[in-house]
């Protein structure tokens, strides 16, 4: 029988799951409380389907995590093949290595929970790379995306070394035209000098957040 749990901000998760069939995640539910799967919400996620099967061995206890994939969801509904199963469901928040060395705080409690907001959507998005967006297929490292979140996140995370990793697969993954790709590294063709300029510019704001020379080097060489 499947069932549900709720989560109040929308994590990226890897689900441990004891003597389990099929795990789905959502952002929506019905008024019933079975995830919502109708044609806006699959239209929102495009292909990601968000769900992860396994299949059981049976003759004693079992347990499944997907070590390859994520999801960002809200809900998540475990079913299993019959109602005499008993499952266990641990929820882990997952992220790169990017401790918080800074904070905000004020008066105003829609601001602070903006603030918490952003803290949770950065950390979920940056997993291996900057993410565009979780829960839908476009778990990809759009580089103009990332144009728009990196002076923040480096004001607040400790992301050298991330950013760091990922402006080296801009030089793994240049052209032999000197074009960049819209996606680093490289999974989906195309470009774009709007987009390729996020090598410069992310360059550039690592060295003013960290003031690491090396980096900046590689795309910013001494005359």
């Amino acid at each position: 029988m499947p069932f549900s749990n709720a989560y109040k901000q929308l994590l990226v998760y890897a689900l441990a799951c004891g003597a389990a069939m099929v795990s789905s995640a959502a952002e929506m539910i019905k008024a019933n409380g079975e995830l919502d799967r109708g044609s806006y919400i699959i239209a929102n996620v495009f292909s990601a389907r968000s769900i992860d099967y396994y299949t059981l061995k049976g003759g004693g206890p079992e347990s499944y995590k997907p070590e390859f994939t994520s999801h960002g969801f809200r809900y998540f509904e475990i079913s299993a093949p019959t109602t005499t199963i008993e499952t266990n469901v641990v929820v882990k928040a997952i992220g790169n290595s990017m401790p918080l060395q800074a904070h905000f705080d004020s008066s105003s409690k829609v601001l602070n929970e903006i603030y918490q907001g952003y803290v949770w959507v950065q950390r979920d998005n940056s997993i291996f790379f900057p993410m565009g967006c979780n829960n839908r297929a476009e778990r990809h490292p759009w580089v103009l995306d990332a144009q728009v979140t990196e002076q923040a996140a480096m004001l607040y995370f400790g992301a050298q070394g991330f950013y760091e990793k990922w402006l080296n697969d801009f030089l793994d993954g240049e052209m032999a035209n000197g074009f960049m790709a819209v996606v680093v590294p490289n999974q989906r063709g195309g470009t774009d000098p709007i987009w390729a300029a996020a090598a410069a510019t992310l360059a550039w704001d690592h060295f003013a957040s960290y003031g690491d020379t090396a980096v900046a080097g590689h795309y910013y060489p001494s005359p």
